[in-house]
């Protein structure tokens, strides 16, 4: 939990009935008589506040259910984003709950709430995520998807922007870094029966295929049992070169197992054990007792040593008595960015979505996605920018 417990129920107060204020307008930046646009943001994201108050009353005393943390957090990093912005321009921002009835996507659509907005910015999955991406394609509205590493079997939608990037540009990143810095070594897929694994497993097959239809690399992808063993991975190994295994599913047990046994095996052989883009969230491998590399992709990193970060801890501390987590700074840095990028390019968005002077933590690179080679317009576009991340005794460093 990232909130002191006995300044909890106090600091969700705090943003909880800010938030409230914030439904019904915001206004970031004062008009000026000379400038008649006014840009129109909504935010989305997952507070829960039908089942938090009743009213203006909290019900649940001294707790806090755990279901609106994560768009709480996000929610005040655009908050703070927002108070950071300078501008002369006018910036209306508008936050929606689309977890409570009133503010259900549906029910925003049918109140034409849609149509004055110029950016949808969204922490937002699953059947909301597609939600949003009609209304985007709809209304002709960029919707950036801050959180969702999937594209929703979205398609011909060139209005939807996939911030945090799908599974199959990770599996990319981490083929590309094997090509670029371990070609020589003794390369292992493991993987286990299931549907996510046959669509990884499918990725690196395709990857690894030159043009001749041959493979590019010896890359044996090898299935094991849920209950894998010492032996499933021993038989793999070379004691005389580096041995490099790559994780080939998203199963947390999986993973958890599988640094364990190689963490042992590392004391026989040379391993370089890479996982998958969700091993970031795994708190067991950020325990400073894991005196073993882990390395995996990711679309975010936030070493917290610049200005930005400063900032944002800071005015967090204050607002909340708790620690910004990464959920606070995704949501300050895309709001930040997205809307300096709108202000100064509105007519032309898309076109100078990676524009160098707002960058803040990451460095995108958002590309236009054509999942099929003759199509005409862009599926949606993604952020192709995927680090490398090695992570010891609890410290997070950048690979590449």
């Amino acid at each position: 939990m990232p909130f002191e417990k006995k300044n909890m129920k106090k600091s969700f107060l705090y943003l909880l009935t800010n938030f409230i204020v914030l439904f019904n307008l915001s206004v970031f930046a004062q008009p000026d008589s000379a400038i008649p646009k006014t840009y129109r943001i909504g935010l989305f994201a997952p507070l829960y506040l039908d089942s938090l108050f009743t009213g203006t009353q909290y019900r649940h005393g001294e707790q806090m259910p755990k279901a609106p943390i994560p768009g709480l957090e996000f929610i005040e990093g655009a908050q703070i984003a927002l108070d950071s912005i300078n501008t002369i321009h006018p910036v209306k921002v508008f936050i929606y709950d689309y977890k409570s009835k009133e503010q259900s996507l549906v029910n925003l659509g049918l109140n034409n709430v849609f149509d004055s907005l110029d950016l949808l910015i969204g922490s937002v999955s699953g059947i909301e995520f597609k939600q949003l991406a009609d209304v985007a394609l709809k209304k002709n509205i960029p919707f950036l998807s801050a959180t969702y590493p999937n594209d929703g079997g979205v398609t011909a939608n060139p209005f939807l922007i996939i911030l945090n990037a799908t599974l199959n540009t990770h599996c990319t990143a981490i083929y590309q870094y094997i090509l670029k810095t371990l070609p020589t070594s003794k390369i292992t897929i493991l993987s286990k029966k299931g549907a996510m694994e046959d669509r990884i497993i499918t990725q690196f097959n395709k990857l690894n295929t030159g043009d001749n239809g041959k493979p590019l690399l010896n890359i044996p992808m090898v299935m094991v049992p849920d209950s894998l063993t010492k032996n499933n991975i021993e038989l793999q190994l070379d004691q005389n070169r580096m041995n490099t295994i790559v994780a080939g599913t998203l199963d947390e047990n999986f993973a958890k197992r599988l640094v364990t046994l190689c963490v042992e095996l590392s004391k026989n052989y040379p391993i370089t054990l890479i996982g998958m883009p969700n091993w970031d969230g795994i708190k067991d491998f950020t325990k400073p007792e894991l005196n073993f590399p882990v390395y995996f992709p990711a679309s975010y990193y936030n070493p917290e040593t610049d200005k930005w970060s400063n900032t944002v801890k800071t005015v967090f501390k204050e607002r909340t008595n708790g620690t910004a987590m990464d959920l606070v700074y995704k949501g300050f840095e895309c709001t930040y960015y997205f809307t300096n990028v709108l202000i100064k390019n509105k007519d032309n968005f898309i076109a100078t979505i990676n524009d160098l002077p707002f960058r803040i933590f990451t460095e995108y690179d958002i590309k236009p996605v054509k999942l099929k080679i003759n199509s005409i317009y862009p599926d949606y576009y993604e952020n192709k920018k995927i680090y490398i991340l090695r992570r010891v005794n609890g410290i997070t460093s950048k690979v590449n």
